[in-house]
């Protein structure tokens, strides 16, 4: 007899994680691969992670591959875009007919998306996502709205840790913060932070790379994620007594507020109750916490800040059962 599995996904520029399940929703096992973001690693590679990612964990329930059937697959990835869903959508499709895996339903979606959905179940809400990169996602009804609309924003301080390094970055080139210096020099020396590029690269020559993205669409070594490791440390030093990185911070704490009301007054609820839902790495700052709240409370003062509901792979997860939304959302 053939079995039957339901797999969510969740993609993004460092890693992929996958649950499975049958049709009850009971997680049986969770796996987790490497990076499935189309716009850095491509579609080729990105899609043979989140094949790979079926893969384990199909052999994780002890289901051989050859013999079970994917009922029912959400992928949510970072860079999933409107042009890249399709095409991501085909590459999966495409490397699970090679593998001989048998996927009746896919369905690509955003991360965006997919966070919206697992912080609220489907339910209306507006979503905060402060990690590598930064946007405020919200959905009434059928009507959504993104910060990335927002023509006002800051041109680079949009409150994820990318634009929390580019602007440390800026402190450490002019060297005007004892404290962000040396908590930066401790880790870097240490090999905590950017331990990949000590033997080949000082600290003045990656700030100077980092310094390349104020004028240039790229850098000559480091990523995104790479710079987005720097808000870990800008946090330290915040907790530590550094002035810069406190106002850097919470500058990043503002412009996230900013966005939320954007967001809300698009989809006419600003000034009304409605939630607000957290993920991402900078928003664990305690820092960060505090003047978001405090910011948010100001302009918002009916806003409701709560914890997600589920993982964005369980998210996933429970669209793929469901049979939820087009595969291209």
């Amino acid at each position: 007899m053939v079995e039957g599995f339901y797999v969510g996904i969740d993609g993004g520029g460092t890693k992929t994680r996958a649950v499975i399940s049958k049709e009850n929703g009971q997680v049986l096992a969770e796996v987790v691969t490497g990076p499935s973001n189309p716009n850095y690693y491509g579609l080729e590679k990105a899609a043979a992670n989140i094949v790979e990612s079926i893969l384990k964990a199909l052999n994780k329930v002890g289901a051989d591959y050859r013999a079970a059937k994917i009922l029912g697959c959400c992928c949510g990835l970072s860079g999933a875009g409107p042009k890249n869903r399709p095409k991501m959508h085909a590459e999966i499709t495409l490397q699970l007919k090679a593998k001989g895996i048998v996927c009746q339903r896919l369905k690509v979606v955003s991360d965006t998306f997919l966070s919206w959905y697992s912080a609220f179940a489907g339910e209306d809400g507006i979503i905060i996502i402060s990690g590598t990169g930064g946007i405020v996602y919200g959905r009434v009804g059928s009507n959504d709205m993104s910060s990335y609309l927002n023509i006002e924003k800051a041109r680079l301080l949009r409150g994820g840790g990318f634009h929390i390094g580019l602007y440390a970055a800026k402190v450490l080139k002019v060297n005007t913060d004892s404290i962000l210096r040396k908590v930066v020099e401790e880790n870097f020396n240490s090999g905590k932070l950017w331990g990949k590029f000590s033997h080949r690269l000082d600290l003045s020559m990656i700030i100077q790379d980092i310094l390349r993205c104020f004028d240039h669409p790229e850098m000559n070594f480091l990523k995104r994620s790479d710079v987005a490791e720097l808000a870990k440390y800008v946090d330290i030093a915040a907790e530590s007594g550094s002035p810069w990185a406190k106002r850097i911070l919470k500058a990043s704490s503002r412009q996230i507020s900013v966005n939320v009301q954007y967001v809300a007054n698009k989809l006419r609820i600003s000034g009304q109750q409605f939630s607000v839902a957290v993920f991402g790495s900078v928003i664990k700052s305690m820092i960060v916490k505090r003047h978001l709240r405090s910011k948010l409370f100001a302009i918002e003062p009916f806003a409701k800040i709560q914890d997600p509901r589920y993982p964005p792979e369980v998210g996933a997860l429970m669209i793929a059962i469901g049979n939820l939304y087009h595969d291209i959302s």
